[in-house]
């Protein structure tokens, strides 16, 4: 099958735009979800540190089931989106964002290993279900409650669903594949126009050489004022076949003229045999017109 350049340069152009939105998509894809995951992190941790603040001048006077922690934690998480709950210094929550009377997280026991990374590290961030506290894996983090004395009087935890910042990242994604196929379907239409326009001399140097072979000289290539090395070869082109112009016509120019020098000599030689044949001449006379023959044959050798 017959591919032209302008095909090749097409389907090249295409496949280095197709290749660079791909590279860029997985770069973006990488880049983009590294960045929500750790802004989501951020997020859970400054929540737990903004509930921490209450719970922690709230411990200073009363206990950690005060009613202004549980409403500062419904408003936090509102909010934010997350869920936040607190539990005491053993692991027991005490308070949740989901409701301040009645919670199934109320009363259940965090794993004794979690809260030690957190006492120790100063914060804990995973993604986990907390061994088994939720029934599926989410973006967790936890601060714990410093008291007066110094002491951890218990932990405030903030989780968000790991969905979420899935989410946003196929957000982020459906926008680059919306713009990769804007930039696709502009740089098609482009790569066409330049892929003709560079093919187009190309095209016209071919039927000009088609022409030459049929014996037409005056064929030229226009060069359109390109300035690349395509203009260059349309310009090369162009003083070839001037040469050949000049080459063809002085070869005419020369046998018109050898034509010339010869027809005298020639028709002397003829004329002058004939009349020797014909016994036009006497023959005492015979070798002054033998001479004269003879002369005219190396007039002709010599342009032979």
């Amino acid at each position: 099958m017959k591919k032209s350049i302008y095909t090749r340069n097409l389907l090249q152009s295409a496949g280095m735009v197709l290749l660079s939105i791909l590279m860029l998509s997985m770069l973006f894809s990488i880049v983009s979800y590294t960045y929500v995951v750790q802004d989501r992190r951020k997020m859970l941790m400054s929540t737990a540190n903004v509930v921490e603040d209450v719970a922690s001048a709230v411990g200073q006077v009363s206990d950690l089931e005060n009613w202004e922690i549980g409403l500062q934690a419904v408003s936090v998480a509102r909010a934010t989106g997350f869920h936040v709950f607190l539990c005491d210094a053993d692991g027991q929550v005490l308070i949740c964002s989901d409701s301040l009377t009645e919670c199934e997280h109320v009363g259940k026991k965090i794993a004794t290993g979690i809260l030690l990374q957190t006492e120790r590290e100063g914060s804990f961030q995973q993604r986990t279900d907390l061994d088994g506290f939720y029934s599926g894996k989410r973006l967790v983090a936890a601060v714990p409650v410093s008291l007066k004395n110094g002491s951890t009087g218990g932990y405030v935890f903030a989780a968000a669903e790991a969905g979420a910042a899935g989410s946003m990242w196929r957000s982020y994604t459906m926008i680059l594949v919306f713009v990769g196929c804007f930039v696709l379907l502009i740089a098609i239409p482009l790569s066409v126009v330049s892929s003709r326009r560079e093919a187009a001399p190309l095209k016209e140097m071919a039927a000009a050489a088609r022409q030459f072979g049929k014996g037409d000289l005056q064929a030229r290539v226009k060069a359109s004022g390109r300035v690349d090395e395509v203009g260059e070869l349309c310009e090369a082109f162009n003083q070839m076949a001037d040469a050949l112009e000049r080459a063809e016509n002085n070869r005419k120019d020369f046998i018109a003229a050898v034509s010339h020098e010869l027809k005298t000599p020639m028709t002397t030689i003829s004329g002058f045999a004939d009349s020797l044949l014909d016994g036009a001449i006497p023959m005492e006379e015979a070798p002054r017109y033998l001479a004269i023959i003879n002369n005219s044959n190396k007039k002709v050798k010599a342009y032979a």
